[in-house]
């Protein structure tokens, strides 16, 4: 059982559950609750739930926006090798969301995320 894992303290149920709660799939959506998950899950240190928190964070999705919030999260997902964190921190580094503009730093941040690259 899902929730039976997450109050176990499992971080990939934690970040399962969160994406229901985010999805709409089996639960009633609240971006809120889905956020406090992605939290729980990304304290440890869980990359995928790093970078769930981060686009919530970037987004506005249950959390206030904040791009230099996100950075924080996309950050260590990305050192962790998470392709997609790899990809969304290079878009800040492109675009001077959160952090200041570096396209070489994009650059490279693309290609460890398997762009390239290229976003």
């Amino acid at each position: 059982n899902l929730r039976a894992k997450v109050d176990a303290g499992d971080a990939e149920s934690m970040h399962d559950l969160a994406l229901c709660y985010e999805n709409v799939s089996g639960v009633l959506q609240s971006h809120v609750e889905a956020v406090r998950l992605y939290r729980r899950a990304a304290d440890p240190g869980n990359a995928r739930a790093q970078h769930s928190l981060g686009r919530c964070l970037s987004s506005g999705a249950g959390c206030a926006r904040d791009e230099e919030a996100a950075v924080r999260f996309f950050r260590p997902s990305a050192e962790q090798g998470y392709e997609l964190a790899q990809r969304s921190l290079g878009d800040r580094y492109a675009q001077g969301r959160g952090v200041a503009q570096d396209h070489a730093v994009a650059v490279r941040l693309y290609r460890q995320g398997g762009g390239g690259g290229k976003p």
